[in-house]
């Protein structure tokens, strides 16, 4: 089989963009880690002390979540560990089959994978997940940057979703 310039440079470019959302899938887990680690030194891992950071905003208030999103499905490690999984893989695999390269698209699925991984990190070595970014204006559950990572590529994802349906 014989490749054109003009492919090779297309797969080089394509592989060049995965590399690059995958650094930054790795740089916002890793920036997870090191604020949640901060949180708990600061707070002397004793749960539920904290700190105002702008009063009557927010606050950050170390608890340990042993469940999913806003406490669903509670003491169910192994569970959660195995759903985690089992979703990066299917998103894996999603990525070799289908090779997709559109920017929306790779920011969003590199929040995700990026939050997932946080979490993942702290069910499987500590059993919980770290929380502290507590919103005192609304009343809300506290939560990490793993979740907001989460969240805005959901987001993300949902705007895809809606800018490439097909009619």
């Amino acid at each position: 089989m014989t490749m054109y310039y003009g492919e090779i440079a297309l797969k080089l470019k394509l592989r060049a963009k995965y590399l690059i959302f995958a650094i930054l899938a790795a740089v916002f887990t890793v920036v997870d880690q090191m604020s949640k680690e901060w949180i708990v030194n600061v707070t002397e891992n004793v749960e539920g002390r904290g700190f105002t950071v702008i009063k009557g905003i927010i606050n950050f208030t170390f608890v340990k979540n042993d469940g999913a999103s806003m406490g669903l499905f509670g003491g169910q490690r192994i569970f959660l560990i195995l759903v985690t999984v089992a979703v990066f893989a299917f998103g894996l695999w999603y990525f070799i089959k289908n090779r997709p390269d559109n920017m929306l698209f790779l920011s969003a699925t590199s929040l995700i994978a990026s939050g997932a991984v946080g979490n993942l990190i702290d069910r499987i070595q500590l059993g919980y997940v770290r929380d502290f970014i507590d919103l005192d204006f609304v009343n809300f559950y506290i939560f990490n940057f793993a979740d907001c990572a989460i969240c805005v590529g959901a987001g993300l994802l949902i705007l895809y979703a809606f800018i490439n349906i097909k009619e």
